[in-house]
């Protein structure tokens, strides 16, 4: 089986990379690097952004340093994982960059290696002409899916309070939002709800660790796909990345309404 790797060039996927070479993968990489964008600022968006800028500067640094040490704390607790299980955290061996995950410059590289299984980590939604240029498209979702699909599931399970839906769904890509076929769901241990980033490092461990049985349940035909469809209804929206907004913010670090 020859699996491709669609994700930022972060810790937590250096890590799953170089754990499914160790376990005797072929492992294709691309790597996102967004290239920036100017954006035309409308006028929703401009008052948005003169009322986060009020709110930041009277609570920007606080939220910072809140939320930097969040993640130096997960970040300790991921590389510690990677040291005991001797996995590579700083380096990948052969990679290819993509800025744009739905060009058909992504389309070319996958094709070029006859891959089997693209798996997708933390990238933008892909469009069709990408799901159907492989056999099989996975994704990491962090939620017990069919609840809190879309962005920072995290973020939003703390605002709720909804730890119940804490985890991790690996699932199918189809053409909606969240929606595929679902492979394997784990679902986050109590220790685990310290903070957003914490979780989130948590999540990606999960990943990590369950992915490799995943891949080579798929390889021998022994995965039972979970139709979405099968599920009750979701209680929750699909999030979007401009749902964070001040109020957000400052229930889930300040903790104030």
């Amino acid at each position: 089986m020859r699996v491709a790797i669609l994700t930022p060039n972060r810790i937590q996927s250096r890590v799953l990379i170089n754990k499914l070479k160790k376990e005797g993968f072929e492992v294709e990489v691309l790597f996102f690097e967004k290239k920036n964008v100017k954006r035309i600022i409308t006028v929703s968006r401009l008052k948005n952004l003169i009322k986060q800028t009020i709110f930041f500067l009277r609570a920007e640094e606080r939220i910072k340093r809140i939320r930097n040490s969040n993640e130096k704390e997960a970040l300790k607790a991921l590389k510690n994982y990677a040291q005991q299980e001797n996995l590579a955290t700083e380096k990948v061996e052969k990679c290819d960059f993509v800025d744009d995950i739905n060009s058909s410059q992504t389309i070319d590289i996958l094709r070029s290696k006859n891959v089997d299984v693209l798996f997708i980590w933390g990238v933008p939604i892909l469009k069709k002409q990408i799901i159907e240029a492989v056999p099989l498209v996975l994704n990491a979702h962090s939620s017990i899916l069919p609840e809190y699909r879309g962005a920072k599931s995290e973020f939003w399970q703390f605002f709720n309070k909804a730890f119940s839906h804490a985890g991790i769904t690996i699932h199918k890509v189809d053409a909606g939002v969240d929606t595929g076929a679902i492979g394997i769901q784990l679902k986050a241990s109590a220790s685990d709800l310290k903070n957003p980033e914490y979780l989130k490092i948590m999540n990606a461990m999960r990943v990590i660790q369950s992915i490799p049985k995943l891949l080579s349940d798929i390889n021998s035909g022994q995965v039972k796909w979970l139709k979405q469809e099968e599920l009750p209804r979701p209680k929750t929206k699909t999030y979007r990345m401009k749902d964070v907004g001040v109020k957000e913010l400052r229930t889930v670090y300040l903790h104030k309404s």
